[in-house]
């Protein structure tokens, strides 16, 4: 199991627009949020294997989005936002699926 860090900027954005997670590898993403306000993670469909499609990463924290969904395929690309409702600022990156 490998854990991949995704870090959220202050504007919403995250340091990769595309993120390769190795299902073969166990690869698990960390939400990483160095910012005093909360984040929320919008997924339209979850790779993820609790199914969870919206979940809030903390201020000054982190959150593991749990090992990928068992159906999910190498080239799949999971669309999501990033949102903060205070500051009204959204970001839109993607999760690609890798074998």
């Amino acid at each position: 199991m490998r854990y991949l860090p995704v870090n959220i900027y202050h504007n919403g954005d995250v340091d990769n627009e595309l993120v390769n997670v190795s299902k073969r590898d166990g690869d698990v993403v960390i939400w990483q949020n160095p910012h005093h306000y909360d984040f929320t993670v919008q997924f339209k469909t979850s790779p993820f294997a609790s199914g969870v499609t919206s979940f809030v990463v903390p201020a000054r924290g982190a959150i593991s989005s749990g090992p990928l969904n068992g159906s999910v395929q190498p080239g799949d690309i999971f669309d999501y936002e990033i949102q903060n409702l205070a500051m009204a600022i959204a970001s839109d990156p993607g999760i690609k699926i890798q074998p």
